[in-house]
């Protein structure tokens, strides 16, 4: 998958709740996740609400990182609205 394919499917399926970061300066934002290019690796990470910096998995190419940056965020969606149907 390449990029303007994947964020035509965030909009399809309403991913866009979660900010995505495109570039190793969006590291900063809190509550986010993101992609950058390091060392010929794709790499996905995550922050937290104090904008620490977790790695979430690497990747040989463009296409698989996409693939599971999109898996991610669907099932961050799945989370929340599991936990909106436990705690309302």
């Amino acid at each position: 998958m390449k990029e303007k394919e994947f964020y035509d499917k965030v909009h399809e399926e309403s991913l866009y709740d979660i900010d995505i970061g495109d570039t190793v300066e969006s590291r900063g934002v809190s509550n986010s996740v993101g992609y950058y290019e390091e060392d010929d690796k794709w790499v996905i990470y995550e922050n937290d609400e104090r904008a620490m910096t977790y790695t979430v998995s690497t990747h040989k190419s463009e296409e698989e990182m996409f693939e599971a940056l999109l898996n991610l965020l669907n099932n961050r969606k799945k989370e929340k609205i599991a936990f909106a149907k436990l705690f309302g």
